[in-house]
Formats: structure tokens, sequence, C-alpha cells
């Protein structure tokens, strides 16, 4: 089982992988992660270019039809929020996951 430090690591990890492929993307040598995704550049043909980065990044995120984007987001926001959507790698590993049916309301 992964410890805590363990875990920001591997998130910061995933920033900085984040943050290098969003720069190859968009041609830029510096790129502020705190700073709009549409102030950055990425308009709706980059979109799908990012969701294939996110996708080979954060290969544990159980649902990305979960993830709030708009053009406020940011690369740190983006991050948090797949890596919260994301399954610890020790659970994939030991092919223990279950995945559960959202619970609905029977009248």
């Amino acid at each position: 089982m992964q410890n805590r430090a363990s875990e920001m690591d591997d998130m910061s990890d995933t920033l900085s992988a984040f943050t290098d492929e969003m720069k190859r993307m968009l041609a830029v040598k510096t790129i502020d992660i705190d700073v709009p995704l549409s102030q950055l550049g990425v308009d709706s043909l980059n979109i799908v270019e990012m969701v294939i980065i996110c996708q080979q990044i954060y290969v544990n995120v159980v649902n990305y039809e979960d993830i709030a984007i708009d053009e406020n987001t940011t690369i740190r926001e983006l991050d948090e929020q797949l890596n919260a959507l994301s399954i610890p790698a020790a659970i994939v590993d030991a092919g223990t996951l279950v995945h559960q049916a959202p619970c609905t309301e029977q009248p």
C-alpha cells in the first residue's frame, strides 16, 4: 500500500508530465499551470489532443466523464481532478477493482 508521501510524489509526477506535454502541444518553452486553459491558447482543436495526453498520463482514472472542465480550468486544477478520480495503482495492480454502479433510489 502506498504511503501519503508516495501518493504526493505520484501527484507531482503527473503534474510535471502533464505540464511537459502541454508545453509540447502548445509549442511553448514555459507555461503557467495556474492560468486558465483558454488564456494558454487551448482551443477546441487542442482539446482532443489534451484528452489523449490525459489518458496516457492518468491511466487509473475511473470515469473521465466526471471531469468538470471549462475555459477557466487550469492545468493544476485538471491534474487535481484527474488524481482525485484515479484509483490507487496498488488496487489496480492487485486486480481487486470492483466497479459499482451508482445507487439510484427506488420508489
